[in-house]
Parts: structure tokens; sequence; C-alpha cells
């Protein structure tokens, strides 16, 4: 939710960089007064300062450096983020920093929480069930279809965004717009509701066309970050890629009537225990959320282990998601749309 932030704050360092070299990136390691940086894009960064360097240090979500504050670099503390402007050298590991600009670990967390907080209260997800591209509308089928909500984009002109097809991560959703969505795509709605709670004004929107496959584990390649599955009663194999952008967690027993209730899956997934590939064992049933198999392969965007009890609890007559899973209401598992 920060990255347009750290683009204009870029463009405000670079300007002054005769040969301009950036990186963006977490504090990792921090060495007398140079810093290990691992970048967002995976390499580390060693980090060196002089007597010349300019430290801010600025708010979460700040579009500028108004009102950045001048820190001494030796304030800088691991797991801090920061965007830092000098002299990269031609091997791309070494910084000679002329700027550096500083969000402090605790007022990232801080405003996550009062970011998932605003969400948990005023947002709403569900499945889009239709479009009215004239009126800027959705509507948009919470609770697994037992409620339908119109969803207004115009009204406080609202920011569209759209899920990657291999990540479930909120901040690596790109702009969007309304004619991106299809019907039976997965959305989060953040926004005020109407007394009666059947419209939105929406603030931000999310989507992505997402489904979600019961698979059973047929074989394992760790180093590959694969594995091979069964899905459902089909005899095709399937290929499922599991990159550093999916979500792997491992549903609790506690958690179990609350999903058969029709709880937000997406709030559920926040409490559930993170899972590693090392933990998944042949044999084990998992709900995989991903953007659809091409050419016998899924790229997993979110992925659950431990899902076994629901799917001991056959309830017949329920549609959608029930077909899949007995016992579920309908869309209970459609995982695929992430919050922030």
């Amino acid at each position: 939710m920060m990255t347009t932030g750290w683009v204009w704050m870029w463009l405000a360092v670079a300007a002054s960089e005769p040969r301009p070299g950036k990186i963006l990136g977490e504090v990792t390691e921090i060495q007398g007064g140079r810093l290990v940086v691992r970048a967002d894009d995976g390499a580390s960064v060693v980090l060196s300062t002089d007597a010349s360097t300019r430290c801010v240090k600025t708010r979460p979500g700040a579009a500028t450096l108004d009102g950045a504050l001048a820190i001494a670099i030796g304030d800088v503390a691991v797991r801090d983020r920061i965007l830092a402007a000098g002299a990269l050298s031609a091997d791309g590991t070494a910084l000679s920093a002329r700027q550096v600009v500083v969000m402090s670990r605790g007022d990232i967390v801080a405003k996550q929480e009062q970011e998932r907080a605003d969400w948990k209260q005023r947002g709403l997800s569900g499945v889009v069930a239709a479009l009215d591209p004239d009126k800027h509308e959705l509507a948009v089928d919470v609770r697994g279809g037992k409620e339908k909500v119109i969803v207004s984009t115009s009204e406080k002109n609202a920011t569209l965004r759209r899920y990657a097809p291999d990540s479930a991560r909120f901040d690596e959703a790109q702009p969007s717009a309304l004619s991106d969505m299809k019907v039976g795509d997965q959305v989060r709605v953040l926004g005020d509701r109407s007394a009666d709670g059947t419209r939105v004004a929406a603030e931000q929107v999310v989507s992505g066309a997402f489904r979600t496959s019961l698979c059973t584990v047929d074989a394992i390649d760790a180093d590959k970050g694969e594995l091979r599955v069964v899905e459902g009663g089909k005899p095709q194999k399937l290929t499922v890629a599991v990159g550093r952008g999916a979500m792997l967690r491992r549903l609790q027993p506690e958690h179990v009537k609350e999903v058969k209730a029709g709880a937000n899956v997406a709030d559920l997934l926040e409490r559930m225990p993170v899972l590693t590939l090392a933990e998944v064992k042949v044999g084990d049933r998992l709900a995989i959320s991903s953007a659809g198999p091409v050419d016998a392969r899924l790229t997993a965007v979110v992925l659950v282990a431990g899902i076994e009890p629901l799917l001991a609890a056959p309830a017949p007559g329920r549609t959608g998601g029930a077909t899949l899973m007995p016992g579920l209401p309908g869309g209970a598992l459609d995982m695929g749309a992430g919050g922030p």
C-alpha cells in the first residue's frame, strides 16, 4: 500500500543524482557505519555512508519528503525499510549512498495494523455477480451468496487494483479499471455501507481471477518449489508451482466451525499458522487458490493444508463451493483475495 509513495520519493531523491543508482529494501544487518540491505528483487547490497550522506525518516505512506525528519545513520535498525540513492558498483553489490530515506519497522507495523483494523471494520469480500459500467457499479455476492451488495466506485472515486496472477499479496496488486473485472472474480472492497447495508461507497476495490482446487499431494520437489497433485477425482495430475508470493497456511481445528459458518476466509488466513513447503507431505489434502491451470500447471497464490475435517461433513443440497467441499456454504473457500 506504500508503493506509490516510494515512487514519488524516488523521483525526488534521484532528481539530484548525476549518476543515479538506487536500492529499495529491508535492512538485514548493520556493520559499523554500513548497512546490509536485502533489496526487493532479492539481491543483497552493502550500503556505505559518509559525512555528506543525508539520512531522513519519513512516515509510512508518505508520497513526498515533506515533513521528513533528519536522523543519524546510527538510528537505522534491522528490519527498517529504506530507499537509498547514490553510486552503485558495477556488479550491483555495493552502494555509496548520498541520500537515505527510512521507514522504521515499528511505524510500518503500526500502519499495517491500523489498515487491517480498518479493513476488518469497513471491508467486505466476495464474488463479482454483475457489472454495470454505465453506473460504475458492481454487484458482489458475500457470505457464500447469502447476501448481495451493490458497490459504487464513483461516489468516492475508488482506487481500483488487480491482483497479480501469481500472487495474493495486497502490495503487489496493480492499478486497474472496472473493465478489467469479470463476473466470478474474487473481490475485496473497503468503504462505507448504507444504513440498510445493501450498498457500499467504495474507497478501494481489489479484484482477481482465482479458482480454488481441492487436491491430494502425489509428489514433492522442494528444490524446485513444486508439488505434483491430483485434483479432486480427476485422473490428470497437475504440477503446482509455489512461488515467493504464495501464502501458505495450515487450517486449525478451531477454525473449522468458522469456515462452515461462512466466515471471511481472507480474515481467517491472517490468523492461521504459516506453513512451509517442507511441512507438506505426500497424501495431504490441500485447498489451492490459483489463476487456473495452464498446460497442466497451477501457480499457487494461496495454499491451505489441514482441510481434512472439512471434507468429512457432507451437507446435501448446498451449491457453489459445496460442490467441491461438502459441508461448506457456497464460495467458502474462494481464497484468492488477500488483504492488506
